[in-house]
Order: C-alpha cells, then structure tokens, then sequence
C-alpha cells in the first residue's frame, strides 16, 4: 500500500474470545505476558525498573540456594499457576515447586499450586 502505515493495535486493547484454560495455554496468538480468569485473557501490565531489580535478585537467590540443596526448581513469569477447576491461571512473579511436586509441572504451567509464590506488590 503505496505510502499508508499500518498500525498495530496495543497488547492491551486486544481482545480474545471466552476460552477453556487448555485454549488459552495452547493458543499461538495469545502473547506471554497475560492471564486467564473466568476463562478470558488478560494483558498484565508492564513493570518499573525496581520490581525488575527486585524480581531477578529474588529469583537469583532463591534459584542458588534451591539448586545448591536439590530442593526442586525456581520458576518466573510469565510461568502460569493453574490452581484448579474454574479457578484463575496466573502467573506470580517468582514461585517455587518442592522436587516432591515436580510432577505437576507442564511444559507451559504448573498444575496446582507452588510450595512458595512470591508477588511483589510495590517496588
């Protein structure tokens, strides 16, 4: 189109049709950064510099001390927690699975809930 711009549309104003949670996971359109509750897709919000800070260090020391004593393994959003039936999908920003609960995790999500999440509310 000779001289014409296309403009893509924002994350935030897409919109995704209602969806099961195994829709949602498996869906290519659908970009990491988002969440399924009630089964619709939302955008989650862009960070600040400090609650990036903040999250890779809590990762990093976490991720160390876990993998120095084989508890199990360290995960970050955009991760997906699955808790159950209609439950939400989300996706803490740190969390941590015992090896004893490994099972549950999926190649896009864990099925259940984590041994520890950690959400940085304000940084």
């Amino acid at each position: 189109m000779g001289g014409m711009t296309q403009i893509r549309e924002p994350v935030a104003a897409l919109e995704y049709p209602p969806m099961t949670y195994v829709e949602y996971i498996n869906d290519p359109r659908i970009p990491e950064r988002t969440e399924w509750v009630d089964g619709r897709v939302f955008p989650m919000m862009s960070v600040s510099r400090k609650h990036a800070q903040l999250t890779s260090y809590l990762i990093m020391v976490l991720g160390v001390y876990v993998s120095h004593r084989r508890l199990g393994n360290v995960y970050h959003d955009p991760f997906n927690m699955k808790l159950g039936g209609e439950l939400p999908g989300r996706a803490p920003d740190v969390l941590f699975v015992r090896s004893a609960h490994l099972d549950r995790v999926r190649g896009q999500f864990l099925d259940g809930p984590a041994d520890l999440v950690i959400e940085v509310v304000r940084a």
